[in-house]
């Protein structure tokens, strides 16, 4: 069965509860790992077969 998704990647909020680091880099560039959070949700919806993917950003 194929899926779609939908990845929600970004808000209208500053980042308060991560300042210092949100100052410079939003949050979902903040690296896990050494990569970017929005990354690892990527490699994972890889993983699944997916039709479509979204990334809805704001």
């Amino acid at each position: 069965m194929a899926f779609k998704a939908v990845v929600l990647v970004g808000g209208p909020q500053k980042g308060t509860r991560f300042r210092p680091l949100s100052l410079q880099l939003p949050k979902p560039l903040f690296p896990i790992a050494g990569v970017p959070l929005v990354e690892h949700h990527i490699d994972q919806l890889s993983q699944v077969h997916l039709r479509t993917g979204f990334l809805l950003c704001s």
